[in-house]
């Protein structure tokens, strides 16, 4: 099949192999005085990291399924059918991948373990370049889209007239997710309305190792901000940790900055499809979505992101351009930023995912700005982490780890993350969760949409309970890690959803929600511990769920 055979034509043998001897064995001698440097959460990052090969299709980290409940490695009978997640998915696993090999890097100029460490970092940076490979391809393959000017009147749907073809494909114009045109059905992307192509893709003139092969594509079109927010984390994370080493893969990152950047900016920070299909229903797949109109988080993102890779990478004219678009950015939607945090949906169970979204674009704003600059959007980013600081969530506690360097939240990461592994093994295991059962039981639950207004005052803590009417139920404290409905990205889940759920039991998820906290935790802890700077306190609401 050619899905597997382009899988081996890409990656070596030692990616496809086992991790270098047993982990104890590897780290004999080690002091281990460090979270998360040895036993079982060492033990669990090399299993994950062993078993995510079979997750590899097409540059992509993907769900997958096995032929049989034993998930024996390379026995994939499927690709799970969601693909418009990869975007995120798979960037959030190359910033994994980029502190992997920041960690390894730093131990092995130390001569701590060289053998165990040369083979982590080598392993790392075949992987960052496979991962890069995609997100070039996803950045210009636009280039082949051409629809011919064609107005006509959207059939089955009110009268709207088409516009296809005034906006040619661009580079810079990201697509969600790609796949070989001729892939197998179970191992391709399963065509619906938003899988256009196929379109030609030639290589983009990078080196082998950082192209996917030449052929035609087809590719999940309607771009949401999360693909940008996934993407951007990781291509920023490679930038700084893994690009000084490699030369190419620095120019790769900046290209596509650049590009998407350029893209964007261009058509008003919206993005328009050459499709020209009026969608009555998701937005994400109109003629024109204003995807980076409406948060300016992203805009702040983009533009600093372009900014960065420019200041460092050149060219100087671009530099120039990026720090004016920059400037003026920050100056005029600030301000808005912040309302448009706080109106975020933040109550304790609707658009959850959202919070993951913020924590994943303010980790690099706040680690690539100026002191002055930080301190603006640091208390922008305090509305947020007035609502989640309490969720019992890894990630975030991870994030905000590194943007303030309190112990507190180290620790709390470091202990969610070890529940995560008995959260794991259900989901191996094909074990599901029911919740609904416990309610009123042995859980507190009230209606979904039921939350408390919290107010700090001088006379103390002030509540106002906003009464719900969903007949759905959530929990009223954060369910134990380990009990959560087995899904995709833990830390993108609400921590009160009380429902019943399970994968079965061929299904396997990447691990990415364990990889890439475990490996930033590694980071801020062995190789570049945060300035000790709490996060600001908001001094306004909060939403409860107690």
């Amino acid at each position: 099949m050619r899905a597997r055979s382009f899988l081996a034509a890409v990656a070596s043998a030692a990616l496809l192999g086992t991790v270098v001897g047993s982990v104890p064995g590897a780290l004999a001698g080690s002091p281990c005085d460090a979270p998360l440097a040895c036993g079982e959460d060492l033990d669990e990052a090399m299993r994950l990291e062993q078993r995510v090969v079979d997750h590899f299709w097409y540059g992509s980290v993907l769900p997958i399924e096995y032929r049989t409940p034993e998930k024996v490695l390379g026995e994939v009978a499927s690709i799970d059918p969601q693909w418009g997640d990869a975007g995120i998915w798979s960037g959030s696993y190359l910033g994994a991948q980029a502190y992997r090999y920041a960690v390894a890097r730093a131990h092995e100029a130390r001569g701590e373990q060289r053998g165990f460490w040369r083979e982590q970092r080598r392993q790392a940076k075949e992987r960052v370049d496979l991962l890069l490979s995609q997100v070039d391809l996803r950045t210009y393959v636009a280039r082949a889209w051409q629809e011919p000017v064609q107005p006509a009147v959207t059939p089955g749907a009110p009268p709207a007239v088409e516009v296809g073809g005034v906006v040619p494909g661009q580079p810079g114009m990201l697509m969600y997710s790609c796949a070989p045109a001729d892939a197998p059905p179970a191992l391709g992307m399963p065509r619906g309305s938003d899988v256009r192509g196929p379109f030609r893709w030639d290589g983009n003139g990078r080196p082998a190792r950082l192209t996917q092969p030449p052929g035609d594509y087809v590719c999940e079109a309607s771009t949401t901000r999360d693909a940008y927010a996934g993407t951007l984390f990781g291509l920023l994370a490679a930038f700084d940790l893994v690009a000084a080493d490699d030369p190419e893969v620095q120019d790769l990152i900046r290209d596509d900055v650049l590009a998407m950047a350029d893209f964007l900016l261009a058509h008003g920070w919206s993005y328009p499809h050459p499709h020209g299909e009026v969608s009555t229903g998701d937005v994400h797949d109109n003629v024109v979505t204003p995807l980076m109109v409406i948060s300016p988080a992203y805009r702040l993102l983009l533009s600093l992101a372009a900014k960065h890779v420019a200041e460092v990478a050149g060219p100087a004219e671009q530099a120039l351009k990026w720090q004016a678009v920059w400037a003026e950015e920050l100056a005029s939607q600030s301000p808005s930023d912040v309302v448009a945090e706080l109106v975020n949906d933040p109550t304790p169970n609707a658009g959850y995912f959202s919070w993951n979204l913020v924590h994943l674009v303010f980790s690099p704003l706040l680690r690539l700005t100026t002191p002055a600059e930080r301190a603006l959007l640091r208390e922008s980013f305090s509305i947020v982490d007035r609502q989640t600081a309490d969720d019992v969530n890894a990630f975030f506690e991870t994030v905000t780890f590194g943007m303030g360097g309190e112990p507190s939240r180290r620790d709390a990461a470091v202990t969610h993350l070890r529940q995560w592994r008995d959260y794991r093994a259900r989901q191996d295991a094909g074990g599901g969760v029911d919740h609904t059962v416990e309610c009123g039981v042995s859980r507190e639950c009230v209606p979904a949409d039921e939350f408390d207004l919290v107010w700090d005052t001088p006379a103390g803590e002030q509540r106002t309970t906003v009464p719900g009417s969903s007949s759905d139920l959530r929990s009223v404290e954060p369910i134990p890690v380990a009990d959560r409905v087995p899904t995709d990205f833990l830390w993108q889940r609400s921590p009160f959803t009380a429902m019943r759920g399970g994968f079965p039991a061929t299904h396997q998820e990447p691990g990415v929600d364990y990889l890439l906290p475990y490996w930033m935790l590694r980071y801020l802890t062995e190789v570049a511990p945060p300035a000790h700077e709490p996060l600001p306190v908001w001094p306004g609401p909060r939403y409860s769920g107690s």
